[in-house]
């Protein structure tokens, strides 16, 4: 019996569940009508500042307070303030990181206030954040430049909504402003969860990232994504009504905070639609905020009913995938951000290929693979709203003889595939979509896979090093 298979009664019978813990998200896309993009600078594996620009819509934000925060490093620490500064004419604004956060260090940034239409006054209502990154990570490293407009607002709640509070300025240490400010203490999962938020949106340039692009082009094939798109389309697009306003008690303004229960800023109802449930359950109304010529396409069409409390949720549930080997199916729960429980989705089960022997998410947590064991194939899914499957259209691929336990290397370009029938491991490179190509140049002789290496007989299990250059095989 492999050392990862856990026994779980379902369905009456005891089945064989290969388990995997996926850093959650729900895919969040956003195609706006223009292109904010300062020059792009490349992540830096030690940041020591960053440059940007704030944006309302399709017009800079001028006088904007920007501040980066750095988020607590032990669970229930305070956030630290780390560098500020004012949006010129142009909206942008150039910062140096003062103390210097530390390696694994959430790094967010807030805009607050400024004026947003021409001859107009300083809007205090305007709050929009994004997250610049995790200090020092491989995987989501703290970015040069960074574009904070209504989508990455939208994005970055979303996903963080159950780790956002607000407290008063002055008791986070480095802030001297009086009033209320987005803090995020220290807690588990935080910077996995953060991590997240480059997939939905590319912090570089405020627009959807690559992948949720290339998926939400595809409707058909992906329908979830085309749906995320809109639903965080339209948040945006509200969101600007108010931001693009002269001043907090706009028509826009008030009706937004009105229906968000009181809040004070765009970002606050930005994370308060995110984790109220009641709120949720507004959809009339908040639609009814829509502008006629929204700023942001494509947006969802009106509700003819009324919604559920998970209407406008799109982000931060992390999930747990089951492959049952017996039944051939795929299930996916829900886990509990705080007390662990699990909540089977309500589109789970899903039908797999034969014999889903070991599952594995890439580490972007964009992709789940699946080994077939008794298929000989590796099926590749797409991770999307509400934590649902959606196979990717080549998928399976080719593996070798009873494939019985993959694994993605740390950089996330690799695929290993151990395979007991064939005494050996196949490789792929994870292409474009998620697609795997075998990777040329491992033959093993005749009658086995082109693309393997000999292993011991039988081999079981298998896990590459932190660092990528060593594969382990258990036989």
């Amino acid at each position: 019996m492999k050392p990862d298979i856990q026994r779980a009664v379902k369905g009456g019978f005891e089945a064989l569940l290969s388990m995997a813990l996926i850093a959650g998200f729900v895919l969040l896309t956003g195609c706006p009508a223009h292109r904010n993009e300062p020059a792009n600078a490349p992540p830096l594996a030690h940041a020591s500042g960053f440059r940007g620009t704030v944006f309302g819509g399709r017009q800079p934000i001028v006088d904007s307070r920007v501040v980066a925060y750095a988020a607590g490093t032990t669970v229930g620490s305070l956030p630290t303030q780390i560098g500020e500064d004012f949006t010129d004419s142009s909206g942008n604004f150039t910062m140096s990181f003062a103390p210097s956060p530390l390696k694994g260090q959430l790094i967010y940034i807030v805009a607050s206030g400024g004026i947003s239409i021409k001859g107009g006054s300083d809007n205090e209502a305007i709050g929009l954040m994004t997250v610049a990154g995790i200090q020092g990570s491989p995987f989501a490293p703290v970015v040069g430049t960074v574009n904070i407009n209504e989508l990455t607002t939208v994005a970055s709640t979303a996903v963080l909504k159950d780790y956002i509070g607000f407290a008063d300025c002055p008791t986070i240490p480095g802030n001297s402003r009086s009033g209320t400010c987005l803090s995020i203490p220290g807690a588990p999962g935080l910077a996995s969860m953060a991590a997240t938020v480059n997939r939905l949106v590319n912090v570089i340039n405020g627009q959807a990232s690559e992948f949720l692009t290339f998926y939400a082009m595809t409707p058909s094939s992906n329908p979830p994504l085309k749906a995320t798109l809109e639903k965080l389309d339209t948040l945006a697009s509200i969101l600007a009504a108010c931001v693009n306003s002269a001043d907090p008690g706009s028509g826009a303004c008030s009706g937004l905070f009105d229906v968000t229960g009181g809040s004070s800023s765009t970002l606050m109802s930005a994370w308060r639609i995110a984790e109220m449930p009641a709120i949720n359950m507004k959809a009339g109304a908040l639609f009814g905020l829509l502008p006629a010529s929204p700023i942001y396409t494509p947006y969802l069409s009106p509700p003819s009913a009324d919604t559920d409390a998970g209407y406008w949720t799109m982000g931060g549930e992390p999930y747990v995938l089951a492959a049952d080997f017996n039944g051939n199916e795929m299930s996916v729960w829900q886990l509990g951000v705080h007390e662990g429980g699990l909540t089977e989705l309500a589109s789970s089960p899903i039908a797999a290929v034969d014999g889903p022997d070991s599952v594995v998410v890439d580490p972007t947590g964009r992709y789940v693979y699946v080994a077939n064991r008794n298929a000989g194939s590796v099926s590749a899914y797409t991770i999307g709203v509400n934590g649902a499957l959606t196979e990717l259209s080549f998928s399976p691929f080719d593996a070798g003889a009873s494939p019985a336990a993959i694994t993605v290397d740390p950089s996330g370009r690799y695929v290993y595939v151990a395979n007991s029938g064939g005494n050996n491991v196949s490789m792929y490179l994870i292409g474009s979509g998620g697609v795997l190509g075998l990777i040329s140049g491992y033959a093993c002789g005749m009658g086995l896979p082109s693309n393997c290496t000999l292993t011991g007989t039988s081999p079981q299990a298998l896990t590459v090093d932190p660092t990528g250059s060593y594969l382990y095989v258990a036989n």
